[in-house]
């Protein structure tokens, strides 16, 4: 509090020694993941877990805001579709902050639940996994805007939002997510390249791994059902980038690519 009331603070200025922010701690974030998400999970959620003395505060905000009649919503912001997907008791997690809020007469909106989220806010948006950057930012603050609007106007938004994370899961396409990453296999420094997806159970999928330096894309493993494939020594170049994509072995349309970037320092 003492920084945010400063001086310097108040005219713009972060006096912080890392990420700067400018106009009163405001930074547009413009980096995106692109191919580079790969698949985020948080930890899992306990009720147990929850700090009592932060849910206090909530309370108190909550009293506050209604002492001097002042509309109070709740959000949670955008996670990575990964991290929503499979992290463990995520939907418990929304339905206890749901239950508690109602109780108490606060609206509350998940936007990781957002109708279409796979195609209106994709992990290659996310700047971080909580983080939006580039247009993602507009497109989150118009569709919430929206919604507020509504809510205002004590009209029903249930046709943004799924019900559940198994609604959400249901709606999205069989293979949500790829990821990889990579394993030492002997003392000469060969590894494999494993990868990682997320999606519905039962969905035979294909892998093609490949290796990209400045000079060419070298192909390790052309579309297979292996999901790794060997990394010889030899072949690494630095810095160079791994890729992973991945479809339904049946074909189709749809395929999901994820990217890591590597230097020599990579693998301690």
């Amino acid at each position: 509090m003492k920084k945010k009331l400063s001086l310097e603070y108040r005219q713009g200025i972060d006096t912080g020694d890392r990420t700067v922010y400018e106009d009163l701690g405001f930074i547009r974030e413009t980096k995106v993941f692109g191919n580079k998400a790969g698949i985020y999970l948080s930890q899992p959620w306990t009720e147990e877990a929850v700090d009592q003395d932060k849910l206090a505060y909530l309370d108190r905000i909550v009293g506050l805001c209604r002492e001097k009649g002042a509309a109070l919503y709740a959000v949670s912001t955008p996670l990575t579709i990964s991290t929503v997907y499979a992290t463990p008791a995520y939907g418990e997690c929304t339905r206890f902050f749901k239950s508690y809020l109602e109780e108490r007469g606060v609206a509350y909106d998940n936007l990781n639940l957002m109708r279409d989220r796979e195609n209106l806010l994709p992990d290659a948006k996310m700047n971080s996994m909580e983080h939006v950057g580039a247009d993602g930012a507009d497109l989150v603050s118009d569709f919430y805007c929206e919604v507020l609007y509504r809510r205002m106007r004590q009209e029903n938004v249930d046709a943004y939002f799924y019900d559940s994370v198994p609604q959400m899961k249901e709606a999205m396409s069989d293979v949500v997510c790829v990821g990889l990453h990579t394993e030492k296999v002997d003392e000469c420094g060969n590894r494999q390249i494993i990868g990682e997806t997320l999606g519905k159970e039962g969905t035979k999928l294909v892998y093609q791994f490949e290796l990209v330096t400045e000079e060419d894309v070298r192909i390790l493993q052309e579309y297979s059902e292996r999901d790794r494939c060997p990394l010889p020594v030899e072949a690494m170049v630095f810095p160079m980038t791994l890729r992973i994509r991945c479809r339904q072995a049946s074909g189709g349309v749809l395929e999901r690519v994820a990217e890591v970037d590597v230097d020599e320092t990579s693998w301690e």
